[in-house]
């Protein structure tokens, strides 16, 4: 089984700066707003969703193809994610153009400030998850609203099962479009505030949003993630990190770490903690791409941190 990763890719700097944000942004100087922020170095990274969903499933050794924009920087970053088993071959190259780029200076405190430069995203209507009829799943991680929308009616005109992601574009999809996405998925993915964004929204309550989803997966940061499929509800929780040097791509992580699972075949709290695993590695490491395993290391630590739940016995 093999699976279609949807979504952005991008270089990711990230520039901690000295001091809190409320003391250089201060409310009265809104209006005529100057700020000199100060960086003694800047990290860069790989990362996008897609990239970071891609990322991980490519160390599960689930062979992920991944969908996606680039530009004529692109080289490094697909070695990268060659080297961690991804298929790079489907992604549309563009020699006149940049890579998106994602700039966060972040602050003591951990706020953050950024912009996303969208780059060759910029062209992603022309993808298709038609260039890789072979693949049996597909999930469509947030992009260009207009790409979002294309790739759920490819996915619902051809019968091909999908996962959704919309992240971010929950705020900003019209309303017909975002409840297309979540009816037709297989399963749906979002973290607590993107949860309630959708509810406001729509004027649903959680009970409605559950009727609209045949799987409904929220992740709420250190407290584990919740699991709804119909009547069954299951509580997963977070696994305890030996070091916190990152907060960032812990959820691309874990939607990875579950849809490995769920290809394998094994039950969903069995994915859900595969999932939960997946994003600790994430958050131990800097960068959303920083961390790395084998398949037979992660079946290791996975029994440590859940020595009552049975794992599969391939692994």
């Amino acid at each position: 089984m093999s699976i279609v990763i949807g979504g952005a890719v991008s270089y990711d700097y990230l520039m901690k700066v000295e001091g809190l944000f409320q003391e250089v942004i201060l409310p009265h100087q809104l209006s005529q707003l100057t700020v000199n922020l100060v960086s003694s170095d800047v990290q860069r990274s790989f990362g996008g969703s897609a990239g970071n969903v891609a990322y991980t499933l490519g160390l599960l050794e689930m062979q992920p193809i991944v969908i996606s924009a680039v530009g004529h920087d692109f080289d490094p970053y697909a070695d990268h994610l060659q080297l961690a088993g991804v298929e790079v071959r489907h992604l549309l190259h563009f020699e006149h153009g940049l890579t998106a780029a994602y700039y966060a200076f972040v602050d003591q405190a951990e706020n953050r400030v950024a912009t996303f430069v969208k780059g060759a995203t910029r062209n992603m209507d022309d993808t298709s998850f038609r260039t890789v009829p072979s693949a049996e799943w597909v999930i469509i991680l947030p992009s260009e609203i207009s790409t979002m929308h294309k790739w759920v009616e490819e996915c619902i005109a051809d019968q091909r099962p999908f996962f959704y992601d919309p992240s971010h574009q929950v705020w900003y999809l019209p309303h017909a479009q975002l409840q297309r996405g979540l009816h037709h998925s297989l399963g749906v993915f979002i973290n607590e505030v993107e949860a309630e964004c959708i509810l406001q929204r729509m004027g649903w309550t959680l009970d409605d949003l559950r009727e609209q989803c045949p799987l409904l997966v929220v992740t709420h940061k250190e407290q584990g993630s919740v699991i709804y499929q119909r009547e069954q509800v299951y509580h997963i929780p977070a696994v305890q990190p030996h070091t916190l040097q990152n907060g960032t791509g812990a959820g691309d992580a874990y939607r990875a770490g579950f849809l490995a699972g769920m290809m394998l075949g094994l039950p969903l709290d069995v994915a859900g903690r595969m999932g939960a695993l997946s994003a600790t590695y994430c958050v131990e490491q800097v960068g959303t791409q920083g961390h790395h395993f084998t398949r037979a290391e992660f079946a290791t630590r996975f029994r440590q941190s859940f020595a009552d739940i049975p794992f599969a016995p391939a692994w």
